[in-house]
């Protein structure tokens, strides 16, 4: 996905959460998720889940993309922007250049996480 101006307006424009400073037209490349996630291994909070959502996916879903591979961005700008998340705290309004796979993100909501995944 590029970073766009504000002004831009497309069937495939997301909305995206980061920590990073952008400039105009840079690529945000997936997988960084799954980057820091490895990085800290088990100490990371999120890895335990992270392990068992992989392992689901390889077996029942093969042909979804990983988490560990992908970027995550928002269709909606009033969900990114209720999604408070103090390690993403910039908001960039991006365009998609391929097709992707979406997904709910109601497993990322404290009060879906326990079993929401293997429903």
């Amino acid at each position: 996905m590029s970073r766009e101006p504000a002004s831009c307006t497309t069937a495939l424009t997301y909305y995206w959460r980061s920590a990073l400073w952008l400039a105009p037209g840079e690529i945000i490349q997936p997988g960084n998720w799954g980057k820091v996630i490895l990085a800290f291994g088990a100490r990371h909070p999120r890895f335990y889940a992270e392990y068992l959502f992989e392992r689901i996916r390889q077996a029942e879903f093969a042909a979804r993309p990983s988490r560990m591979r992908a970027a995550f961005a928002f269709r909606d700008e009033a969900v990114a922007r209720a999604f408070d998340n103090a390690g993403a705290p910039l908001l960039y309004r991006v365009q998609s250049g391929a097709d992707g796979h979406t997904a709910t993100v109601d497993i990322l909501d404290r009060q879906h996480r326990r079993g929401a995944y293997l429903r």
